[in-house]
């Protein structure tokens, strides 16, 4: 069962939709959101993505990593925490360490922190109802000050609050850890805090995967734009994977000029030259 937080959470996702589909301009911009959701191209990798997460959470209950108190936490993850992985997949090309700093990322006394307050103690329904808008709305405006030179003060404040706030909730969590320590399922407490770190580093080699057929095919398309009529593509396809390989960051820099270049190659062997111009270029300095 979700808690009073997730609770929170969906209605008021649910009162936004609700004000979006009451107005026609919203409720028009929503038929072309659902449209494209419902593209091949978006919804097959997210159905497959849950396929996958559902055998993840299959080998998890094997290993006594998942019980099914865990579904909507399970659940949640995999609509926040999975999808923006997946919908985010072109920083793969172009970082030099993504999966080994979002693999880390999940580490460390940040994510500790994290259970603690979002996970281990959750306040009644109404606190919920009035913390979740409050506090998403000083995170937003933080955020937009931030890329504003002229609102270093606003920005300066918000994020004064969100300490406040944020010192306020541990020393609330922490008396209530020490008043309810007795009534603390913590094998199920411990079950909840490994859950999104084995969850993301199960999900990561089907997030390369997708990243590396999307990389490909967005080169590929470059060399397809970039041949003459009648000219042979396979040879600077070759060339391109058999030098990046499974490296995906080196083709964060592949544009239609290089395209242009591989697929001007009259021999595999021109090709391979020009990927591995290509492949210099990446690694000069």
């Amino acid at each position: 069962m979700p808690n009073d937080r997730q609770i929170a959470l969906l209605i008021w996702l649910g009162v936004i939709a609700g004000v979006a589909v009451a107005y026609p301009t919203t409720r028009s911009s929503l038929k072309g959101v659902v449209a494209a959701a419902l593209h091949t191209k978006i919804a097959v990798p997210v159905l497959a993505l849950a396929a996958y997460v559902v055998g993840l959470v299959y080998v998890g209950s094997r290993l006594r990593l998942w019980v099914p108190q865990l579904a909507t936490d399970t659940g949640f993850w995999f609509c926040g925490t999975a999808l923006v992985l997946l919908f985010g997949i072109e920083r793969v090309t172009k970082s030099d360490h993504f999966f080994r700093d979002t693999a880390f990322g999940t580490l460390g006394v940040s994510a500790l922190a994290e259970f603690i307050v979002n996970d281990l103690f959750v306040f009644d329904l109404p606190t919920e109802l009035i913390l979740l808008p409050v506090l998403s709305l000083l995170v937003i405006v933080s955020i937009v000050a931030g890329h504003d030179a002229n609102l270093v003060q606003v920005k300066r404040l918000i994020d004064t609050l969100l300490g406040v706030v944020g010192v306020g909730l541990i020393a609330c969590v922490g008396y209530r850890m020490h008043s309810d320590w007795q009534a603390i399922e913590w094998a199920l407490a411990a079950r909840n805090f490994v859950l999104p770190v084995w969850l993301l580093l199960g999900v990561l080699p089907f997030i390369y995967l997708v990243a590396m057929y999307a990389g490909y095919e967005v080169a590929y398309m470059f060399i397809d734009f970039g041949a003459a009529e009648g000219h042979s593509r396979w040879r600077a396809k070759l060339a391109l994977f058999l030098r990046i390989n499974l490296r995906l960051r080196n083709l964060g820099a592949f544009n239609g000029c290089w395209g242009r270049n591989l697929a001007a190659a009259g021999s595999f062997r021109e090709a391979w030259v020009e990927a591995d111009k290509y492949w210099a270029s990446r690694h000069a300095g």
